[in-house]
């Protein structure tokens, strides 16, 4: 039941009325309860586990309901001397709350006071600096920063709090939170001073409690962007409202020190604080333990920004080449190196310039020093942070640096890749990192020549991530920081770079380009961000800054693929347009001859083709279908494709294509949306089910392995499914070798996690796939035409019956729809088309629009045939009426996008939108039905289009709901932990804060959300909870011993002896290659250094955090979210993009190897090789064979055989404190050496055949270490010929 408390003073705390209301309630034997206070209210709800003994309570302190006039009230409680009002509330207790509560009965809940006396710590000041070792070696503390508030010093479950009261100098309250996995070491101070040292890895958070004094710059802000005053005002209220406030320094001084400085020293009020905060620190397992200094510290005070500022001048003033200068700045930026050793560096580094003369050799070298340069700390060696030592491991890291293979060579061999420098601007700090390979848009390939020019600026948190809407903290203070970036620009290595614009994907993750200006030569101007854009095309008619930024925003698309239409002929078309609506909104066609110069350029290396392709040209976005009845070199794009005019720019920019099916995967909307439409549970829990037997099988034996990373894409840049395949055929499993076990183990997981946590379960019977118009008019209304062809060589498959259509994000019940899927006629041009879905240009509405306003400009359909999941009823699709764009009545300017750019980040609210409505739709009786759900779904659409309109979703038109709650399925993935040799989960204790004064129970619940998950029981819940991910992981692993339980001595043992039998098992069936020379030798060595040097930079590269990937990451090609967890989308697009770049390095490794030559990237590594690094003329053994090949492939095996050795018999290279040593090239190698010996075993076979000689004693070792029971061959996985097909396009180009 719920009680209805008021009469509660302002100023009175949550602790204060615990304290006044526990003991009474323990009298009636109420342990767990729940407090909750009402926003700008004298009152609060107390929920109570049971209705008898609540009313016992109102008995003797308040009133039972039902009771009239004069009252008396037997007991009544007081607070501060002021009587408290308890009634029996009006309307019902929130069954979760009570149900939750009836489980914790009989718990205690804790007593005040309780935690805040054994965490809560006394603090005398603050200091903030670096520390640094002198000329002389004898390291130093450097004062920055000094604060001598007084305040408190509090441990919470995953962080720290250090809280500063109001003083003379400083009236204000400021709290310093700093979670443990920001920090590098703590030390405890000297014996004199009660000290504890937190040395952190990036700067703390801070908060405080003043009251906005930013109104006018907001009112400024809202008049710019043409926002009108009903929304503005509730916008300024919302943002008022704020508990705390974010803000990015502790006050004067601060600002210069905390953005480089990571040192932290909190001075305790005496010994016994210390020492108790000491002793619980160790009992915190996410923070490192205190270590007593083994050393004296000297400290001094030093002026930080004058030797910033001294840092910067000296950096202008040098004549240097700017990727060298960019990489000084970098060790700054980043904390690695102070401002007064890099003005000590600079002479020295340009007098290494003059003796170098090799730009990227001496930048790299910069670079490599932030790797391995040691914390400066006790335990680091001083000697290393000597001037002249720092410019001795720079001169040295230089001459090793090795260009072949390297992202330089990447970039000169790829036109569509380019080397961009980025810098993350976060609310206290500014990072610098790359260069790192992306792929080019419009803007970069115009002007490649200065490409340096350009910065990919990125808005983020402290730790990297996206910066999260927090409800009860206003950020004022932050985006006015992100603001004055925006409008100043950056200062970077002696360059302004100042605001360009960004794409539409850019824009959701806080990101966008900024430019510094620059001579054009061709066009004999100075470039600056107007006159870029002006040449990008004519936007003078659009005077809606969103829209404009999207438009301008199309020449930011990365492109993968660029064809030049000066001599193709470009036609415009009308739309189909019926009922008002548009049927062709995006699609227009190409010509089968235009669309094969497309393929024999951007589909050469792939298995499949495309008939479908997104792109870019001139103003137009879209997809291209093919449409057999054009004729010649012909691309057709429609009138809604053209969003405005750029006649000058002839290049056909692909960003995408459909060249195979994608699969299908539910997720937790669709899940909720088609249970609340009539799908069984027990649907979903089937699926579920043969998705876990299929990861169960995996681990059951090698070719079970093999098949499934296969279809998982996992590892495929070292074709590791090969490499299991060839261990099993000569005797070898991947369960005797730690290392792999490790990488079968963390692919496990991670398809786990995804099972438990996301719900993103496989349907076999369904696809995904790119949505075009039929143009031949032949489907009826209601129709579809779904083709589908896997490969070259696999036949099309023509998909018939009843099925259902949606399209993500959906959350309106009509998001799914029914259509059936039908044949067309022979012949006909749609007949040419496959792995696409071809709507109806007939009907009353078309269907795209129907899920989710969709279009045909290259969204994604997903098609379910699986009759399981087959809705028992349908519901009109959503009709929302389209918000008008703001309009500011004038040429929009880059400063009006800027502040586009800012609102945008400040007032998205997809995310929580998204997240209210799965919570509403669990627990509410109509679930996606219910009226809040059908707000909220339209709230999402309004929300969608923010990006284009100006438009936000209001919160305060979100249905009224306890935030606080959140069903069990939607609770965080326990952290997965990586070291060395295991993947281990690290289960997150639950902590009460009860008891803690309300301030800092309020900053440390922002990290955790504050959230109470209950039991759903619907689908979702059930689906969640029928995964136990460590005992499916134990099951799994009890036949050949968890990985996670060896120490890493025993695992590196173990995988020594593994490979090592790979070795001597190759040298038998070799017994006659001599492989061991000096030559062979030197070069394995080069190879190996060559891919591990390139395989560190791809750690640090393509980490979304502020640490590097763990090798396992880059070698199963997934990245983990923070600390282990479920990935973000950030993390999910850095995994595409770092894919691609260890496949390259994989692959030209693999050529290497095999060619015996570190030959520059100038061929195409695709075009020969296989996934699996086997040459495609290798597979083609002549009968007669020259001796000219014999001799290359017996060559190849000795180098192979080399390598591998070379890999076992010595240590790798160590890189730095957090790479450490590397171990996956022996596996990269042995790979390559059994394909190599399989093939010199046959080529020795089919030339003592032709010589009628027998085969030697070697062949017959491989039989007797077979496995008795072998796995199912490759032919029986071979698909039809591609003879088959029906495709004129796949004719021609066999052809």
């Amino acid at each position: 039941m719920d009680v209805f408390i008021c009469g509660i003073t302002d100023t009175a705390t949550d602790h204060e009325l615990e304290s006044v209301l526990l003991p009474h309630l323990r009298g009636f034997g109420i342990e767990s309860y729940e407090l909750k206070r009402l926003v700008k209210k004298a009152c609060a709800i107390l929920t109570l586990p049971s209705t008898e003994k609540g009313h016992k309570f109102l008995d003797l302190h308040g009133k039972r309901p039902g009771l009239r006039g004069n009252y008396r009230v037997p007991a009544p409680l007081k607070m501060n001397g002021r009587p408290l009002y308890l009634e029996e509330a009006r309307d019902e207790a929130d069954v979760f709350v009570v149900r939750r509560l009836q489980k914790t009965h009989g718990h205690p809940a804790s007593t005040p006071h309780q935690k805040s006396t054994d965490n809560l710590l006394k603090v005398a000041s603050l200091d903030n600096g670096y520390l640094d070792h002198g000329s002389d070696g004898q390291l130093s503390f450097h004062r920055c920063y000094h604060d001598a508030r007084n305040g408190s010093f509090v441990l919470g479950r995953n962080r720290l709090l250090v809280k500063l009261e109001a003083g003379t100098t400083n009236p204000e309250n400021v709290q310093v939170l700093i979670h443990y996995n920001i920090i590098e070491r703590i030390y405890i101070g000297s014996k004199v001073k009660p000290t504890l040292i937190f040395v952190l890895r990036q700067p703390p958070m801070f908060y405080n409690k003043k009251t906005a004094s930013n109104s006018d710059a907001l009112t400024h802000f809202f008049d710019r962007m043409g926002i009108s005053d009903q929304l503005a005002s509730s916008l300024r209220t919302k943002s008022q409202d704020a508990q705390l406030h974010r803000i990015c320094d502790l006050g004067h001084g601060h600002v210069d020190a905390v953005s480089t400085c990571f040192v932290y020293y909190v001075n305790f009020a005496d010994h016994p604080g210390m020492t108790l905060a000491v002793n619980l620190l160790q009992r915190e397992r996410s923070a490192p333990n205190p270590a007593r200094l083994t050393t004296s510290i000297k400290a001094g005070i030093v002026d930080y920004r004058h030797m910033y500022n001294q840092m910067r001048e000296t950096l202008d003033r040098e004549v240097l080449p700017f990727s060298v200068k960019f990489q000084l700045q970098r060790l700054v930026e980043n904390g690695i190196l102070t401002p007064h050793k890099i003005s000590q560096l600079c002479p020295h580094v340009s007098n290494l310039w003059r003796k170098l003369g090799d730009e990227i050799r001496l930048a790299e070298g910069i670079r490599a020093l932030a790797f391995n340069l040691p914390f400066a700390g006790p335990e680091a060696n001083g000697q290393r942070f000597q001037l002249q030592n720092l410019l001795d491991s720079i001169e040295f890291k230089a001459a090793k640096y090795q260009k072949r293979g390297s992202m330089y060579q990447v970039a000169q061999r790829h036109e569509h890749v380019g080397l961009i420098y980025r810098v993350s601007v976060s609310p206290s700090g500014t990072w610098l990192e790359g260069p790192v390979p992306e792929t080019k848009n419009r803007v970069l390939r115009k002007y490649e020549g200065d490409i340096s020019y350009f910065l990919r600026v990125e808005f983020c948190d402290e730790d990297g991530e996206q910066l999260r809407y927090e409800r009860k903290v206003n950020r004022d203070n932050v985006f006015g920081r992100f603001q004055s970036t925006l409008r100043k620009g950056i200062r970077v290595a002696g360059r302004t770079y100042s605001f360009l614009g960004f794409s539409h994907s850019s824009l959701r993750t806080q990101s966008c380009w900024f430019m510094a200006p620059f001579f054009n030569h061709d066009e004999d101007t100075l470039m600056i961000p107007k006159n870029v854009i002006e040449n990008l095309g004519d936007f003078s008619s659009i005077t809606c800054p969103a829209k404009c930024a999207a438009r301008i925003g199309q020449a930011f698309s990365d492109a993968t693929d660029t064809i030049p239409l000066h001599h193709a002929k470009v036609e415009s078309a009308k739309d189909v347009w019926r009922n008002g609506r548009c049927f062709s909104d995006g699609n227009g066609t190409i010509s089968y001859e235009l669309l094969r110069m497309v393929h024999r350029k951007f589909f050469q290396s792939r298995k499949a083709y495309a008939t479908v392709i997104q792109i870019r040209f001139q103003g137009c976005k879209g997809v291209l279908a093919l449409d057999a009845g054009l004729q010649g070199m012909t691309a057709r794009f429609r009138d809604s494709m053209n969003k405005f005019p750029a006649p000058n720019h002839l290049q056909l920019e692909i960003t995408g294509a459909a060249y195979k099916p994608l699969p299908l995967y539910l997720n937790r909307q669709f899940i909720v949306i088609m249970e609340s439409l009539g799908v069984p549970a027990q649907s979903f829990l089937d699926l579920q089910q043969a998705a876990l037997k299929q990861i169960e099988r995996m681990t059951q034996n090698p070719i079970n392995a093999a098949v499934y990373l296969e279809f998982q894409q996992v590892g495929t840049a070292i074709g590791l499914d090969q490499l299991l395949r060839s261990l099993y055929d000569n005797g070898f499993h991947f369960q005797d070798d730690p290392f792999l076990l490790q990488t079968i183990e963390m692919a496990t997981r991670v398809q786990l996690r995804e099972l438990k946590h996301k719900a993103r379960i496989p349907v076999p019977d369904g696809h995904t796939l790119f949505g075009i118009m039929d143009e031949t008019g032949t489907l009826g209304p209601n129709q579809v035409y779904v083709i589908i062809k896997e490969d070259r060589k696999s036949d099309t498959v023509c998909k018939v019956g009843r099925c259902f259509v949606t399209r993500a994000p959906a959350m309106h019940p009509g998001d799914i729809q029914e259509v059936y899927a039908v044949e067309v006629p022979a012949g006909s041009a749609t007949s040419s088309l496959h792995n696409c879905i071809v709507f109806s240009q007939l009907g009353e509405r078309d269907v795209p629009s129907m899920l989710s306003g969709g279009d045909l400009d290259g969204d994604l359909y997903n098609v379910i045939f699986d009759e399981t999941l087959f809705p028992r009823q349908t519901c009109s699709p959503a009709e929302y009426p389209r918000p008008t764009p703001v309009d500011i009545g004038r040429p929009v300017t880059t400063e009006d996008m800027s502040d586009h750019f800012l609102m945008f980040m400040e007032q998205d609210r997809l995310g929580s939108i998204c997240n209210t409505h799965m919570v509403l739709a669990d627990y509410k009786e109509d679930r996606v039905f219910d009226q809040d759900c059908i707000k909220l779904a339209e709230l999402a659409s309004t929300a969608v289009d923010f990006s284009k309109t100006g438009i936000p979703a209001l919160m305060t038109d979100f249905p009224k709901v306890d935030r606080r709650r959140r069903p069990d399925f939607m609770a965080p993935a326990p952290h997965l932990v990586l070291d060395a040799n295991s993947a281990s989960m690290a289960l997150d204790d639950e902590m009460d804060y009860h008891g803690l004064p309300d301030d800092i129970d309020e900053a440390l619940e922002l990290e955790t959300g504050g959230y109470r998950y209950y039991k759903s029981q619907n689908v979702l819940g059930k689906l969640y909870r029928n995964i136990d991910e460590t005992k499916f992981i134990e099951k799994i692993t009890t036949t050949h011993g968890p990985s996670t339980q060896e120490d890493s001595q025993a695992a590196a043992s173990k995988s020594y002896t593994f490979i090592k039998g790979v070795l001597d098992h190759v040298r038998q069936l070799a017994v006659q290659v001599h492989w061991d020379t000096p030559s062979n030798r030197i070069f394995a060595n080069d190879v190996r250094h060559m891919y591990e040097s390139h395989l560190a930079d791809l750690m640090y590269h393509y980490s979304p955090y502020r640490y590097p990937l763990s090798e396992l990451e880059v070698f199963c090609g997934t990245i983990l979210g923070r600390d282990g967890s479920t990935p973000n989308r950030r993390a999910r697009e850095s995994t595409t993009d770092m894919k691609d770049a260890f496949g390259r390095l994989a692959r030209y490794t693999i050529r290497c190897v095999k060619s015996g030559e570190m030959q520059d990237l100038d061929k195409d590594l695709d075009s020969d090789e296989n996934d699996d690094g086997s040459s495609t003329i290798d597979l083609e053994i002549t009968s007669t064979m020259s001796a000219t090949v014999q001799d290359e492939r017996t060559a190849a095996l000795q180098r192979s055989i080399a390598c591998l050795a070379t890999a076992i018999e010595e240590p790798g290279q160590h890189f730095d404190r957090q790479v450490g040593y590397l171990r996956s090239f022996p596996y990269l190698v042995a790979g390559v050496c059994l394909r190599q010996v399989q093939q010199y075993q046959d080529m020795m076979r089919r030339f003592n055949r032709r010589h009628g000689q027998a085969l030697g004693a070697a062949r017959s070792t491989v039989s007797g270490r077979r496995a008795a029971a072998a796995g199912p061959s490759k032919g029986a996985r071979t698909r039809p010929d591609a003879s088959a097909s029906r495709s004129r396009f796949s004719d021609n180009s066999s052809r």
